[in-house]
């Protein structure tokens, strides 16, 4: 009744599939365990759509996503908007943080009673700014190593390994970071 450890077994990539992609296949007498006593679970990348409720209305993919207008990442339902791995399946954080802007910007427009039609503008590039004269200071600008717990110490525990900078390291290394023109 108590975690001992986690048995695992490799793997090599098989043959397509047809979705294009090579099949995991386990490879014979490649078992090996891992001890443990504590495991902690991942969750999935898969959208779960079961949480939805019954009644929900919404037009769910055959992989599982909620199905969007791609412009506006409004759903069938009038008021429901989805965003991320919901609707996308397994991306990048980078690309559901992009999803939900985009989702925030129709609410907004929706909200306010705007058609939720997706504009398109360019940011225009930022003004020349002349650099600040370099001081001796500047010169001998160095990047600040972060304190860590002594592996000795954090191989029994879950305690925060990295301890933080002091205020006067952080406040260095913020104006060394701030100066990336310097190198």
């Amino acid at each position: 009744g108590r975690l001992t450890g986690v048995e695992c077994l490799a793997m090599e990539l098989g043959e397509y599939d047809d979705t294009g992609r090579r099949r995991p296949i386990p490879i014979p007498g490649s078992e090996f365990s891992i001890p443990l006593d504590n495991l902690i679970l991942a969750v999935g990348e898969e959208p779960d759509p079961t949480c939805l409720p019954p009644e929900h209305g919404l037009e769910v993919s055959r992989r599982k996503t909620i199905v969007t207008d791609p412009e506006t990442l409004a759903t069938g339902q009038p008021g429901i908007f989805a965003a991320g791995d919901a609707v996308t399946g397994p991306s990048t954080i980078a690309d559901s943080i992009a999803s939900g802007k985009l989702a925030a910007t129709s609410i907004h427009k929706f909200l306010r009673g705007e058609p939720l039609v997706r504009e398109y503008s360019t940011t225009p590039p930022s003004p020349h700014v002349e650099p600040v004269h370099r001081t001796e200071e500047d010169m001998e600008m160095r990047r600040y190593a972060m304190p860590c717990a002594p592996a000795a110490e954090r191989v029994r525990n879950f305690d925060v390994v990295e301890l933080g900078l002091s205020e006067e390291t952080a406040l260095k290394e913020a104006r060394r970071c701030l100066r990336c023109d310097m190198r």
